[in-house]
């Protein structure tokens, strides 16, 4: 992959005992799965390096470490951040970090056989020290712990190993394959599905995100300089981020003991109407067998009045989770962009009691791109039973409301309100 158009390379480095820097190369390129390079006008990747210390941008440009004293230094996090933001990027887009320390200009080209990933000795370019990135949507300040088990992983899992192009697969983990593909979810900090604030998932649409780096100089002898002129992150597009999920199993984020758990959950069941304590939810229900083991998401509702009077009420899950709070403004967050997703789909059962009941379905707010959908009806049985919302038509730029469930007395046949299930919510 090459770089195009406005791209921003700062250059070189500097001290410490051990010391670093790598230049910043940060790359706008638009390429679809088979890497074809567009120019920048598709929109913008703005970028700025800001200190730890102030949040001030860094005089200089450069990303640095200091103070690394040689075999005590371990992982560290370097002095500064990146802020980035983005705007008018096509369907399909995705933001990706790497390095491409072989590359012929690459200052210093690293030369050696192992991983070339992160920074490169100066005066000993077959050695490389590992360097990792964390993205959060606000700014930490002002110290960042590298948690870690052991020398290969992190504990906390927010922070990945960042990779090179030129990053081969590693024959001793035998379950993955770690060699470099453009696109690849792993090197991505940020799509259509959210930002990577964890391994195992993307979610959250901040209108800024940042992203801080740290480095491994367990290895590094004393005197040593690293840098590396290639680092990069860099706008591609062309890869499909569905399906994404409102709700695949429980969340593992809430329930971080509960086997099957997931993080690739996106909105949250925040958005209550009509509503004065007549229903609970269970996100990790065993009631009834799943549709998509091992959980399903329960709705109880008590069929009892509303805060209007009224027996009907509802709930919808929403992005950002404080939205109707804040009447559809939010300062750091904006909904989803779901443009490319044709449906939204889900499976629902109720139970024994409750067989031929109805419930409405809809999805949006007033206030987002797509529009609040009128809401329709769908009678559900014992069994599970997949119904879905045509979103042909609709601008999905920037959707803060998912899914929305609605009760009503008057359509159904029961006055002591019902129990429904629902499984793999999903745009597709």
């Amino acid at each position: 992959m090459r770089c195009v158009n406005a791209c921003i390379k700062k250059s070189m480095c500097l001290f410490a005992t051990v010391l670093f820097l790598a230049a910043a190369s940060y790359c706008y390129a638009d390429d679809s799965a088979s890497v074809v390079v567009k120019a920048l006008t598709e929109g913008s990747l703005n970028v700025v390096v800001r200190n730890i210390s102030n949040n001030q941008p860094a005089s200089n440009g450069l990303i640095t470490w200091s103070n690394v004293i040689a075999g005590q230094a371990g992982w560290k996090v370097a002095n500064q951040y990146i802020e980035i933001s983005h705007s008018g990027l096509p369907a399909g887009w995705g933001i990706q970090i790497y390095s491409d320390n072989k590359n012929i200009s690459a200052s210093p080209k690293y030369t050696g056989t192992a991983n070339p990933a992160g920074l490169v000795n100066i005066n000993n370019a077959i050695l490389a020290v590992p360097m990792a990135w964390r993205v959060t949507d606000s700014v930490i300040s002002p110290a960042i712990p590298v948690q870690r088990s052991d020398d290969t992983g992190f504990t906390d899992y927010l922070w990945h190993f960042l990779k090179d192009v030129n990053t081969i697969d590693d024959p001793a983990t035998k379950a993955y394959d770690e060699t470099f593909q453009n696109g690849e979810d792993y090197i991505t900090l940020w799509n259509q599905s959210g930002i990577a604030w964890n391994e195992g998932a993307k979610s959250g649409n901040p209108k800024k995100a940042y992203i801080y780096l740290a480095a491994n100089f367990s290895m590094s002898p004393a005197g040593s300089q690293y840098q590396t002129s290639t680092f990069t992150i860099e706008v591609y597009k062309g890869i499909s981020p569905f399906p994404i999920y409102i709700y695949k199993d429980a969340s593992l984020a809430d329930y971080p003991n509960e086997s099957g758990a997931t993080l690739a959950n996106h909105f949250n069941p925040s958005g209550w109407m009509n509503y004065v304590g007549q229903f609970s939810i269970d996100p990790k229900s065993k009631s009834v067998v799943p549709y998509s083991p091992p959980h399903c998401f329960k709705i109880m509702w008590s069929g009892e009045e509303g805060s209007d009077g009224y027996r009907w009420g509802g709930v919808k899950w929403l992005e950002p989770a404080s939205i109707w709070q804040t009447n559809g403004a939010s300062a750091t967050r904006n909904g989803y962009d779901l443009r490319g997703a044709s449906s939204l789909s889900f499976w629902a059962r109720t139970n024994t009691g409750n067989k031929g009941y109805r419930i409405g379905i809809n999805m949006g707010n007033d206030w987002d791109s797509c529009g609040e959908t009128s809401t329709h009806y769908v009678t559900l049985t014992t069994s599970w039973k997949k119904f879905s919302i045509s979103l042909a038509g609709k601008n999905l730029s920037n959707v803060t409301g998912g899914l929305g469930v609605t009760f009503v007395a008057d359509y159904n046949p029961e006055s002591s309100g019902c129990v429904i299930y629902l499984d793999n919510i999903m745009f597709e």
